[in-house]
């Protein structure tokens, strides 16, 4: 099974002039714990943390020293398993293209993993996707927490952002992580297999803007 998805992959390549593809464990959100885990998919390991780099002739599996004996046994055949602490990518690869979805990788990652011996090529839309469909799960709306339980309303802590915001002159501030959002807003949600994170950003303003952003059909009526 992971060699045909790995020759799917392959084949893709020569329609995005590239000579291999990095798959990470997290997904545009970046949790641990992602309802699609892309990573297992391509290469059957299931931990945590890694990051899979697909070449038209090799590929590598990059994990640290938690995972080394279960990446081995997971996906030791179809990939060689290297400890990240000790190998960078750009370590290993040299002077060739890879592609990579965007949303997947920080600016602050790419150079960290790839520094300047590698060609990065963005392609704005996920290639594992392209070759597997996972079965998407029922969508469930994100829900409120009661007040006893959060500690503080959320309100509250909006006010409390606000003067923050206009302590520092600042007109907005944009919170990317999920989490934090939870935090903030008192909600929780089943869009992860392990935690209720509720997937969503958010935006408040220093006066009375407050945007959500999240899929429609998750919001509370």
């Amino acid at each position: 099974m992971i060699n045909k998805r790995v020759k799917q992959l392959r084949n893709k390549f020569n329609q995005f002039d590239i000579d291999g593809y990095i798959v990470p464990k997290n997904d545009e959100f970046f949790s641990e714990y992602a309802a699609i885990n892309r990573l297992k998919i391509i290469s059957n390991f299931s931990g945590s943390a890694g990051l899979a780099i697909v070449l038209k002739k090799k590929n590598y599996l990059f994990v640290d020293g938690r995972y080394t004996i279960q990446a081995q046994k997971e996906s030791g055949k179809q990939f060689k398993i290297i400890e990240i602490h000790k190998f960078l990518p750009h370590k290993i690869i040299k002077n060739l293209t890879l592609g990579f979805d965007p949303s997947l990788l920080t600016r602050k990652q790419l150079k960290t993993y790839f520094g300047n011996s590698l060609m990065l090529k963005q392609i704005n839309k996920n290639l594992i996707d392209e070759i597997y469909k996972e079965k998407a799960s029922k969508t469930k709306a994100f829900f409120s927490l009661n007040n006893k339980v959060a500690g503080e309303t959320f309100k509250s802590k909006i006010n409390k952002i606000r003067n923050i915001l206009k302590s520092n002159k600042a007109d907005y501030l944009f919170i990317s992580a999920p989490e934090n959002v939870a935090w903030v807003l008192n909600i929780r949600g089943s869009d992860n297999p392990n935690s209720p994170i509720p997937n969503c950003r958010l935006i408040i303003g220093k006066d009375k803007e407050l945007f959500l952003i999240a899929q429609k059909k998750k919001l509370l009526k």
